[in-house]
């Protein structure tokens, strides 16, 4: 953009100012939509602990629960945000 400077202008710098979190997302981050996001990560990353743990079991273990070592692998392979639906808190 070109400005004509006379000699009494002074050169300010002008910033662009980023949006901010709630015109990104569209809402406003209120403390309890914060604390469910809390929540949400808490819940995703107890399940992920949950699924690797699974893969530890031995044979028998997995059997005594009802499950396969490939079921047992697709399950921990699965992301860590993709909760099973009665581990989700709806609200």
């Amino acid at each position: 953009m070109l400005m004509k400077l006379s000699p009494t202008s002074e050169v300010t710098h002008s910033r662009v100012r980023a949006p901010s979190v709630h015109q990104v997302l569209g809402f406003r981050l209120t403390p309890k939509r914060w604390l469910r996001v809390v929540h949400y990560f808490q819940t995703c990353l107890a399940v992920a602990r949950q699924r690797q743990q699974l893969l530890e079991l031995d044979d028998r273990m997995l059997e005594d629960i009802g499950i396969s070592r490939i079921d047992a692998r697709r399950e921990a392979s699965r992301h860590f945000w993709d909760i099973p639906e009665h581990q989700k808190n709806h609200r």
